[in-house]
């Protein structure tokens, strides 16, 4: 199964590279069932797609490099409509500000509580590590100010969390993004030491528009590609982008006092 699961596997026998697409591919079950997740439990629309329509019209199909998973020529309006979900859901939810301040301080949050600042790689002692005992230490942590941990702990669970300072900032790529928050930084530093900048720098997974590779079978037989029927997908971009946050003032003034 861990061989199903990892993509960088080329020697994966052919019938496996079939169930691989099942389980974890651009149209897999785990993809299709984050994006409904992830969608209603936050209470947003941008994760719906036409389910039903693509699970009718899914279908293995023979292609030059074996049998994938591909979909029916009358599926491709419901396959463009889960790949604009996803890119929805990246550029409207995964990538905001308030989602991406959090993630930071949990990560930071982590690293003072686990032993070593890292999951442990025993499977069984990771798995002990499951929401319900990271939000018990965060709820305890947040009132002991001697804990390593608490100031994150306090922000995360007090929403006293940094936030996002000026315009985001974009650029050709990853390197130049880095370099224009890196100058920003300096210069918040220098004029306030309190602020506490964080830089945070956005790319999107190389995936992102990985649909566009999907076997669309018509009715008479012939495969081509979703990116070369659709005039959609295959033409998603997201350019590199960052942002810096600086602390809130209650939990400098904590600080100070």
């Amino acid at each position: 199964m861990l061989r199903v699961l990892d993509p960088r596997d080329d020697e994966l026998p052919e019938n496996l590279r079939f169930v691989r697409s099942l389980v974890c591919g651009g149209f897999g079950a785990d993809r299709m069932d984050y994006l409904l997740r992830d969608s209603h439990f936050l209470g947003v629309q941008y994760g719906n797609f036409d389910l039903p329509r693509i699970l009718h019209t899914l279908l293995p199909v023979e292609t030059d490099e074996g049998v994938r998973l591909g979909i029916e020529r009358g599926g491709v309006l419901a396959a463009e409509g889960m790949q604009w979900a996803r890119f929805s859901m990246f550029t409207q939810v995964y990538f905001h500000r308030t989602r991406r301040i959090l993630d930071l301080h949990l990560i930071d949050f982590l690293r003072e509580v686990i032993p070593g600042g890292r999951y442990p790689q025993d499977p069984e002692q990771y798995l002990r590590w499951e929401d319900s005992k990271v939000l018990g230490l965060l709820q305890q942590i947040q009132l002991d100010k001697e804990h390593a941990g608490y100031l994150d702990a306090r922000r995360i669970m007090r929403r006293e969390h940094h936030r996002a300072t000026g315009d985001i900032v974009e650029g050709r790529d990853i390197d130049e993004v880095s370099q224009r928050l890196a100058v920003r930084m300096e210069e918040l530093q220098r004029s306030d030491a309190t602020l506490d900048p964080i830089a945070d720098v956005v790319s999107a997974p190389p995936d992102l528009d990985a649909g566009a590779v999907l076997p669309v079978q018509d009715e008479n037989g012939e495969v081509r590609k979703l990116g070369q029927v659709s005039a959609l997908v295959g033409r998603l971009r997201v350019r590199p982008f960052g942002r810096i946050y600086c602390a809130s003032k209650s939990v400098v003034s904590d600080q100070v006092f």
